[in-house]
């Protein structure tokens, strides 16, 4: 158990140093930024902030609302306290709503039925965004969100997949477990869920033989 704390207490730590240092080449060209308005946490977003949104964030919470109807207020009340209870400037994470009688060419993009309705964005992905249903609770909206991140935390069933997900991505972080149901993997999850940011994965080690040289539990850090 001691052996695991370290590692993951040095990789959180220079993770967020990292990707808080200025100047870094995010590949993001956006000539003149559009100026996004915050209300009660939330941002308001027009078809051009919602735009430049995603491309700032891995994940994007948004409400599309009617702020007429008592319902959409208090869901959006609600997304406004998981803000702080999470805490605001996550990196990775974004906070939105979209006034669907405002922003109908929105309303029609993402086939808003009925107000309130909320949507989680991916890897700045907006022809399939995640809908959350039947849950209207600042803490259940954190649990909510938080295993949607968990989920998009492969489980890696060999070498090979290990090798394809690597190449893919600039950096990624993939734990290597005995087993996935002990206590280290729980502070694996941990890590995961606080750095929404960064690309995850994980394997257990007795499907990792061969290409790397992993015989405790590990992460390793590719980039």
């Amino acid at each position: 158990m001691e052996l695991l704390w370290t590692p993951l207490l040095m990789v959180a730590a220079c993770l967020s140093e990292d990707l808080g240092s200025p100047g870094v080449d995010t590949g993001i060209n956006i000539s003149r930024p559009v100026h996004i308005v915050e209300d009660r946490n939330l941002m308001v977003l027009t078809p051009a902030g919602l735009t430049q949104t995603l491309n700032e964030t891995r994940f994007l919470m948004v409400i599309f609302h009617n702020p007429s109807l008592k319902q959409s207020r208090k869901l959006a009340e609600e997304l406004g306290k998981a803000v702080e209870m999470i805490g605001k400037g996550k990196n990775g994470l974004g906070f939105g709503k979209v006034d669907i009688t405002v922003q109908t060419e929105l309303k029609q993009e993402f086939d808003i039925k009925q107000a309130p309705e909320l949507k989680l964005f991916f890897e700045g992905n907006r022809s399939d965004p995640i809908s959350c249903k039947d849950v209207v609770e600042s803490a259940a909206l954190i649990v909510w969100l938080r295993r949607q991140i968990l989920h998009k935390a492969p489980l890696f069933n060999n070498t090979e997949e290990v090798a394809e997900f690597v190449k893919s991505r600039p950096l990624v972080i993939v734990g290597f477990f005995q087993d996935l149901e002990e206590e280290v993997t729980e502070l694996f999850y941990d890590i995961i869920k606080d750095f929404p940011e960064l690309t995850f994965g994980m394997i257990e080690i007795k499907n990792a033989f061969g290409r790397f040289q992993v015989i405790l539990d590990s992460i390793l850090v590719f980039k």
